[in-house]
Formats: structure tokens, sequence, C-alpha cells
């Protein structure tokens, strides 16, 4: 009698145990697909964040350039009458900003 009574105990113990398993394997295909997703998400946001300092590396060049400019056409319109020119319509090569 006793040797029934284990043998259900072990039955209901491994019929529990392998429940177990199985939501276990569940959940670690689960948590696979989830990280595999979040790798991919991380790889497209390192390429988003490399285009975004392409382009501010572009556009930081761009405003050195067009600060140079105005530099120039501050000089320029400063030299203007010490080289005999009274206004800028005068002067051809005067830089439109």
């Amino acid at each position: 009698m006793e040797y029934k009574k284990s043998i259900e105990k072990l039955k209901k113990e491994s019929k529990y145990t392998l429940d177990k398993v199985v939501i276990g394997e569940s959940d670690l295909r689960r948590g696979q697909t989830d990280l595999r997703s979040t790798g991919k998400q991380i790889q497209s946001l390192i390429g988003s964040i490399y285009k975004a300092e392409s382009t501010a590396a572009g556009i930081n060049h761009l405003s050195s350039f067009f600060i140079v400019l105005v530099i120039l056409q501050l000089n320029l319109e400063l030299d203007l009458p010490r080289i005999g020119y009274a206004q800028p319509s005068d002067c051809s090569f005067y830089i439109l900003l």
C-alpha cells in the first residue's frame, strides 16, 4: 500500500516537474526572441546615431564655412572705402548672403 502511495506521489511530482520544464523552455525561447529583437533595435539605433553624427558634422562644417564668409564680407565692407569704393554696389565681386 505504501508503495502505491509512493509511486502515485512520484508520478504527480514528475508530471509537475515536466510541466515546469515545458514552461521554462517556452520562457527560454521567448527570451531568445526578445534578445534578438533587442539586438536588432540596438544595431538600428547605432546606425541612426552614426547617420545623425555624420549629418551634424556636415552641418557643423557648413556653419563654419558660413561664418568665414560673413567675416570675409565684413572685412570687405570695412575695406571698400579704403580701396576707393563708396558702397558695396560699386564692387562687382561683393558676396551676397
